[in-house]
């Protein structure tokens, strides 16, 4: 294509559209402006966006021309075509007159922002045949589901977003997609964003130069340079810095970085896996997280059950743990019937909490005497023993209460509203789809 043309057609597609997951559908969602929460759907057939209300999708704001730009979905993405709007249409800092975008993608159009999200919020696959993914076990048929996503999305460079309670297993499972993905060869590295200093977010992210602050006494690489080749797990990425998150989502749409100190970008090569305890959508609602960046991270969203929503699990896990745990030499096998008494305790630190349990038994049970049931009862007491006097971190009594005041206030909403979820998500400041999902989440029944 030719430099002065100004139709020619700009590159700019999502090598993460190659994803086997269905994406056939698309929706073009305003995710800000004066129509927030407005959407259509982009097929093959092109799809007009303006001001004009012969629009497919008209828009109030007085800064977008009445026929702004032309979509339409094409194999690799999505085409968008500026119709030489006054404003202009915006990938970034990038103005587009003729476009391939990728899911996850975030368009500026005047005040408005546009972002390219999948049709289905919630995608269930068909459960996998296995009980295992990497060292993570579960037989249930959402634990199973999520293995037959996480089979199909570690072959890709799919950005995916893990969400789940404190100890559900979230890098397990981040590790695991690395392990199967094709670059296992390259490093895993996990950055904490709770433990990442204010000042110095994008010298940890990014890297530094010799002489950039005060105490930078050589080049320091990065976690996205240190992870070149592999894979970043950025873990409770809600907790990074509000004022952080529009330079991390400049790398990512760029796939380049600047060092602290650098007048060089540096072209990036690492695949990004965010874990988070919270939900985003409801930090985005809360203004703590970025819209932008939340719709970069979500490509694909997984929703990590807790254990108690998982209980057939628990024979399964607790074989597994007596097995790994003890080098092979304890090979317990539970039925459903003989865990009745763990059905019963609260699981607050989930799979994590049950390793740890079954640790605890083993070491007290050095000869091997314990049959099932006893080892079970064993179990049971480590965990109310621990919980007794326990010492848990912030991050983790946080989370309890979260949850807690989470179930209590959806509790009182639903009923307040006799189960009418229009009105109690338009009380709760709440998209439905969102409130529906927390319903789930919190095993709360509409009346």
């Amino acid at each position: 294509m030719g430099g002065s043309d100004p139709r020619a057609t700009t590159s700019l597609a999502d090598p993460e559209l190659s994803v086997r997951r269905d994406l056939s559908r698309l929706r073009l969602l305003v995710a800000e402006g004066p129509d927030a929460g407005r959407w259509c759907e982009v097929a093959e057939a092109p799809v007009r966006i303006g001001s004009d209300p012969a629009c497919d999708l008209a828009l109030s704001d007085d800064t977008v021309s009445r026929r702004h730009l032309e979509a339409r979905r094409e194999p690799d993405g999505v085409r968008i075509i500026d119709l030489e709007s006054r404003n202009g249409t915006f990938l970034g800092d990038s103005r587009v007159r003729d476009a391939v975008v990728g899911l996850g993608a975030s368009l500026r159009l005047g005040r408005t922002r546009i972002a390219i999200v999948p049709w289905e919020e919630n995608f269930h696959p068909e459960p996998s045949g296995s009980e295992r993914f990497g060292p993570a076990v579960g037989r249930s048929r959402r634990m199973r589901e999520i293995f037959a996503t996480l089979e199909e999305v570690a072959a890709t460079d799919l950005t995916l977003l893990l969400q789940g309670e404190t100890g559900t297993g979230k890098e397990v499972l981040a590790e695991a997609v690395h392990r199967r993905s094709p670059r296992a060869g390259g490093p895993f590295v996990v950055v904490d964003c709770t433990t990442l200093p204010r000042d110095l977010v994008e010298s940890e992210l990014f890297g530094h130069r010799k002489g950039a602050f005060t105490g930078a006494q050589a080049d320091r690489a990065g976690c996205l340079e240190q992870a070149r080749g592999g894979t970043l797990l950025l873990d409770e990425v809600g907790d990074l810095p509000l004022d952080s998150q529009p330079k991390l989502l400049r790398v990512l749409e760029k796939r380049q970085m600047r060092p602290v100190g650098s007048d060089r970008a540096l072209d990036i090569d690492v695949r990004v896996i965010a874990a988070s305890r919270d939900d985003l959508r409801a930090r985005v609602a809360e203004g703590r997280f970025r819209e932008d960046l939340y719709f970069r991270l979500a490509v694909v969203t997984l929703r990590i059950p807790p254990l108690r929503e998982r209980p057939e699990d628990l024979p399964l896990l607790l074989s597994h743990f007596a097995s790994e745990l003890s080098g092979g030499r304890r090979t317990l096998a539970f039925a459903l019937s003989q865990v009745q008494e763990l059905l019963a305790l609260p699981w607050e630190g989930n799979v994590r909490e049950l390793r740890n349990a079954v640790e605890r038994t083993l070491a007290l049970d050095k000869n091997g005497e314990l049959d099932e049931r006893a080892f079970v009862r064993e179990v049971a007491r480590s965990v109310r023993g621990a919980g007794a006097g326990e010492r848990i971190s912030f991050k983790q009594a946080k989370a309890r209460v979260v949850e807690s005041f989470e179930r209590a206030y959806l509790v009182e909403l639903i009923q307040r509203h006799r189960g009418n979820l229009s009105r109690a998500a338009r009380e709760a400041g709440l998209d439905r789809h969102h409130l529906r999902d927390l319903l789930d989440k919190h095993r709360i029944e509409i009346p």
